[in-house]
């Protein structure tokens, strides 16, 4: 059927389709490209290793931090967008470790547009097929996500249904 004969509704599920058919090749050109974007992306700082509370400060900066977490930052920090000079240098095994501080920063401040930036980016870093554990966590991901849906507005609505129709079609068997 022909977009231009869609309801409001189904016209945004198509445009979701596509964008989710847009980051698969992304994500695809990523994985491909990533020991050349290493060369070319050479990283600007020390990462926080596994401490989920510097990563936050990285991701999100101490405004998000302080709605995050009971203590708050003393540092005033700008949040860091998901570049390549950061994305390429990640391995896998801390590219789930974010995606687990991100799910746990989402269900405290909802998705923020700083949130589903760094969701979405984890998720073209993120090899495929996940193994069932990962595969798991991204269905409680989704879950929460779909929950949150019932009470979000229009912005964040857009997010979380770009966010849900990648993982269907790039993460989901």
């Amino acid at each position: 059927m022909e977009p231009c004969f869609f309801t409001a509704r189904q016209k945004n599920m198509y445009n979701y389709r596509m964008a989710a058919q847009d980051f698969e090749k992304r994500a695809t050109r990523f994985q491909n490209d990533r020991a050349l974007m290493i060369k070319k992306f050479p990283l600007k700082f020390d990462l926080p290793g596994k401490d989920a509370k510097e990563w936050c400060k990285v991701c999100l900066g101490s405004k998000l931090y302080n709605e995050i977490y009971d203590e708050p930052c003393s540092e005033e920090v700008e949040a860091c967008l998901p570049s390549f000079s950061i994305l390429c240098h990640l391995e896998q095994h801390m590219v789930k470790s974010l995606l687990k501080y991100a799910y746990r920063w989402f269900l405290a401040i909802n998705m923020h547009d700083s949130i589903a930036k760094w969701v979405y980016s984890l998720l073209t870093c993120l090899e495929r097929p996940v193994e069932k554990k990962c595969q798991k966590f991204l269905e409680i991901f989704k879950s929460a996500m779909r929950q949150r849906l019932r009470a979000c507005d229009e912005c964040e609505d857009k997010q979380l249904h770009m966010l849900l129709a990648i993982l269907d079609l790039s993460f989901m068997d």
